[in-house]
């Protein structure tokens, strides 16, 4: 899958990414004195051309849009939206389409219409318990490592519910990549009625066995301001995301470790060198386990792994049963997932952590049109892809771990700790 692969609608990671996410007056929408508003301004009849346009296009682009979807559903939701469109507000009209490709089922098959729209300025990890704050803007510090109790009067399990058509449901775990980001896109809130408006939102929160309340205010769609995190000492599967790839041998563990966050060549270093490199780490040290961390890996292009696979195999040393582990996660998506397929299918690797969010077998490989009036990006599949038999939701990880909100919050990896066995 050669295209970079998720647009979050709003919401992952930060990555994402991400990052990743309203009460308007009329269709002007001024809040928080006028400083908050919409790019677009557009009036009911161009939103009702960029529907119509999508409803034809999406469906003669996708290599199987219907696949999980019914036709006459799709046209029904649309429908809908086209009648409703003179009383919405652009926070609904942006939601609703999102709603609408959403429900697709495909987790490659996007729109943008919930980025760079106002967001409040923290965000949010799902664990066992609940969903927690890992990095907040420098106002609201006190919310970091708290758990959400609930936004306005809606208790943060009723207001993930309303926020679940939102989301590309390729399979269960795709609600933990995407519903926490939309739990700060002030769009999605006020558009599902949780908040009445996008200028400020009243978060409560439980830390330390108290209950509290934040009330935070939303800031321009594209603005970044400063995240804190908690403050803790990176462990090392977070010591480094912005690196596309890099490794480190562990001395006290006879163990070479490869974080591999992105399918891309980096110009200054491309992966072929740093596979090598990577190989010369291997040659000059006692090496009793290889972990490739693919935990962070979104996609991009599936062959930039090619050079460390060939050079694995003609180091069959590296790779003999019980010593070589790949780390997966719910973010392991894409090209990502692809890579952890390969090194599983090719060298027996045992997969260890959570499933990814996609399924083995399905339909990838991106294409993009824009929507005329709006210029709003839709992202749709133009291939469908087979890498193990029957229709299984996920994956299977060999030994699975779940990072719990104790273990984030301590620095601690019980992921990679039970790969070295600590």
């Amino acid at each position: 899958m050669k295209n970079p692969d998720r647009s979050a609608s709003g919401s992952v990671r930060a990555i994402p990414g991400v990052s990743r996410g309203m009460r308007l007056l009329a269709r002007a929408l001024v809040l928080m004195a006028g400083t908050l508003a919409f790019a677009q301004n557009l009036p009911p009849e161009k939103w009702k051309e960029d529907l119509d346009f999508l409803t034809r296009q999406l469906p003669a682009r996708h290599k199987n849009l219907f696949y999980r979807l019914r036709q006459e559903d799709f046209a029904a939701q649309a429908a809908k939206i086209a009648a409703d469109l003179p009383h919405m507000n652009e926070a609904e009209i942006r939601t609703a389409l999102v709603r609408l490709v959403a429900s697709a089922g495909n987790a490659h098959t996007s729109i943008n219409a919930l980025s760079r729209t106002p967001w409040y300025p923290m965000r949010l990890v799902q664990f066992p318990d609940g969903f927690y704050v890992v990095e907040a803007a420098p106002e609201y510090r006190d919310a970091i490592g708290a758990r959400l109790v609930s936004i306005g009067d809606t208790a943060a399990a009723v207001v993930a519910a309303r926020l679940r058509p939102l989301v590309p449901m390729e399979t269960p775990q795709c609600e933990k990549t995407y519903i926490p980001g939309l739990l700060r896109s002030a769009a999605a809130l006020q558009a599902t009625k949780v908040l009445p408006d996008m200028a400020a939102g009243a978060f409560r929160f439980e830390k330390d066995g108290r209950t509290f309340q934040v009330r935070v205010r939303a800031v321009e769609g594209g603005a970044s301001p400063i995240l804190e995190g908690f403050p803790y000492s990176a462990p090392l599967y977070l010591s480094d995301l912005k690196s596309a790839y890099w490794f480190r041998y562990l001395p006290s563990d006879r163990t070479l470790y490869i974080q591999y966050n992105r399918c891309e060549n980096v110009k200054t270093r491309p992966f072929a060198d740093f596979a090598n490199e990577a190989m010369q780490a291997a040659a000059s040290n006692p090496v009793d386990k290889l972990v490739v961390d693919l935990r962070h890996n979104g996609g991009g292009n599936s062959q930039v792994i090619d050079p460390l696979i060939a050079a694995l195999k003609r180091r069959p040393h590296l790779t003999r049963k019980g010593r070589f582990f790949v780390l997966i996660g719910r973010d392991t998506f894409s090209s990502g997932f692809i890579a952890a397929w390969q090194l599983r299918k090719q060298f027996r690797a045992r997969l260890v952590g959570e499933v990814s969010a996609q399924r083995p077998n399905g339909y990838g490989d991106v294409g993009v049109f824009e929507l005329p009036n709006s210029g709003l990006r839709v992202r749709y599949c133009t291939k469908y892809f087979r890498f193990v038999k029957g229709d299984p939701d996920a994956l299977p990880v060999d030994v699975p771990v779940e990072l719990t909100a104790r273990d984030y919050f301590a620095g601690r990896d019980p992921v990679l700790e039970k790969v070295l066995g600590r």
